[in-house]
């Protein structure tokens, strides 16, 4: 009985480690990247980080994520830190609600703001 009471831990253990890891990899910028948000998405115009973007961060972002504050270690107070927080797929993650919903306490960006951010990352985050 005892022999048995071990396995079904070890297989339990097992289970909660491969769902975990599970759980950890959808959040990973691999399976948010910019193919999941630019699925679908036709794009009018190709948006730049000075005319389009920055705006997005000033008003709903950087407040809280600046190079003083660098909240969760992000900070998307210029064009460097945007593009290393949007390219890789966690930007468009966390401003979706997807993963850590950002703005935190704010409402959701407009479909208009969320649109512009996907259209730079698909074009490929030109400053």
């Amino acid at each position: 009985m005892i022999n048995m009471f071990k396995r079904f831990k070890n297989h339990a253990a097992i289970v909660l480690s491969v769902s975990v890891l599970g759980y950890l990899a959808s959040c990973s910028s691999s399976s948010h990247g910019k193919s999941v948000y630019s699925q679908n998405l036709t794009c009018e115009k190709q948006p730049t980080y000075a005319l389009d973007i920055k705006s997005i961060m000033d008003a709903s972002c950087v407040s809280c994520h600046n190079n003083a504050r660098r909240t969760d270690g992000v900070s998307v107070s210029d064009f460097a830190g945007t593009k290393d927080c949007f390219a890789n797929g966690e930007g468009l993650c966390s401003v979706h609600h997807d993963c850590s919903p950002m703005p935190r306490n704010a409402p959701k960006l407009t479909d208009i703001q969320l649109n512009t951010l996907r259209c730079w990352v698909k074009n490929g985050c030109k400053q």
